[in-house]
């Protein structure tokens, strides 16, 4: 019948309460739904599994329920990554890149951004936040990523 075995629990993942916050995040959260709802079912790399995910254009609310993987190991993005995980995780985006690469039908994707775009506008997001984050966090981050933020 096709029926599979229903998990025992879910994660979930909602748009910011906070209007200023949830209107900030509009794009990236759009991204994500889309993310799931569009590549996810083409590619067994996407994970966690998803059950369900959507977005609202009106309100900028989105709902994504997913697989729970809080049993799982638990990465640290202040520590630097072992040689084994970072291979791992370059094997897998390599394989999801090769899958995708050069592919012409990508017009049905115009919710992924240009990547020269991005660019420009995560830094200039990210040095003003990366501050902030120095002010309340500073005995918590490198030397290199306060040389980043410095700039």
């Amino acid at each position: 019948n096709g029926a599979s075995t229903p998990p025992t629990s879910i994660a979930a993942k909602f748009a910011n309460a906070g209007p200023i916050l949830k209107s900030a995040l509009v794009e990236f959260t759009v991204r994500e739904v889309n993310v799931y709802r569009r590549l996810a079912v083409a590619s067994e790399f996407i994970r966690p599994r998803c059950y369900f995910s959507d977005y609202d254009y009106v309100t900028a609310d989105c709902a994504i329920l997913m697989e729970d993987l809080s049993k799982g190991r638990l990465g640290n993005s202040f520590a630097r990554m072992s040689k084994a995980d970072v291979e791992t995780a370059a094997r897998a985006l390599a394989v999801f890149h090769a899958k995708w690469w050069g592919r012409t039908n990508l017009e049905q994707a115009r919710w992924l951004p240009a990547p020269i775009d991005r660019a420009a506008i995560q830094a200039e997001r990210f040095i003003p936040s990366g501050r902030t984050f120095l002010e309340k966090h500073s005995e918590q981050v490198d030397d290199e990523f306060r040389e980043a933020i410095t700039l």
